[in-house]
């Protein structure tokens, strides 16, 4: 048996072609490493699911372009932002994802909570981390509302029981988000589940990468952090972005006239709350995509 195993040895050490062959099998985010504690569990989640999940060229490419620029932009910014920028754009990435099929609001219940339960457990070896975390965070949503039976009662609360009409009214609006989820789950096997996710993933990835120009210049007449590097970064080829060509003079005036407007809204926002830094950025990213939108009709006119 050992005069076997160093046969093998040697053949891939004398033969460079076998062994590149085995390496270009590696998977391209196989270096990819959080670096850094400022980076929250569910991102951590995020990449271990990328690293074990089959990805195209271009996929991969994605994600590199987008931590790269993230480990860039946020080098210097505080754990507590870090965090907060992170958990915000991944928890709306997961209520607003575009890959879930909106069908029929699903009733609450014992019984449908049972039975994601069940396949949880049944599949949990084919489930990623991520996927797992998912789930379970799904189903402990329901848990306030499993006292006294509520989630198979709460259609039938009585007008004059105002208690129970607004705690009704709760449930009713985390099934409106949390609906999607349940049928993707109840519908489609736990690989299809895992590839919905990997395309989940890369896009919060690449919307957090977006969000941190803007993030990083709001918060950066707060004090600053000591520099440090976030992520290590796998060596692949990236695609470079293509450049946009200048149209008509006046359109492209517009687009810019709109793009000075955001910058200086950035400068002008007070030092208010973390909390409303969300909802300011994602109001002067629009207005950068309409400066965006009309740089394109400028192109499109020529």
């Amino acid at each position: 048996m050992k005069k076997l195993l160093t046969l093998v040895s040697l053949f891939i050490f004398f033969n460079p072609a076998y062994s590149q062959e085995s390496d270009q099998k590696q998977h391209p985010l196989k270096d990819l490493v959080v670096l850094s504690n400022s980076i929250p569990s569910e991102f951590t989640y995020m990449i271990k699911h990328l690293k074990s999940s089959p990805l195209s060229d271009t996929d991969a490419a994605r994600v590199v372009n987008a931590i790269t620029n993230i480990n860039t932009e946020l080098a210097k910014t505080p754990t507590s932002n870090i965090m907060f920028l992170f958990k915000s754009e991944i928890y709306k990435g997961i209520l607003n994802n575009q890959y879930m099929k909106q069908k029929s609001l699903l009733q609450a219940s014992t019984s449908l909570l049972e039975s994601i339960k069940h396949k949880l457990e049944k599949h949990k070896i084919v489930y990623t981390d991520f996927s797992k975390w998912t789930i379970q965070s799904i189903i402990k949503d329901f848990d306030p509302y499993l006292e006294k039976n509520f989630i198979n009662e709460y259609q039938n609360i009585r007008r004059n029981n105002s208690v129970g009409q607004m705690k009704a009214r709760r449930l009713t609006k985390i099934m409106k988000y949390l609906s999607p989820w349940f049928n993707a789950i109840d519908k489609n096997t736990p690989e299809e589940f895992n590839r919905i996710n990997t395309q989940v993933i890369i896009d919060t990835i690449e919307r957090i990468s977006k969000k941190t120009y803007y993030f990083k210049t709001f918060v950066g007449k707060l004090e600053k952090a000591e520099e440090q590097i976030l992520f290590k970064i796998p060596n692949i080829t990236i695609a470079q972005p293509k450049e946009i060509e200048e149209g008509p003079s006046s359109l492209s005036e517009e687009a810019k006239m709109r793009k000075e407007q955001a910058k200086k809204d950035i400068e002008n926002l007070e030092d208010s709350e973390l909390s409303g830094a969300s909802e300011e950025i994602d109001k002067i990213e629009e207005q950068v995509e309409e400066g965006e939108e009309t740089e394109s009709e400028a192109e499109d006119s020529e």
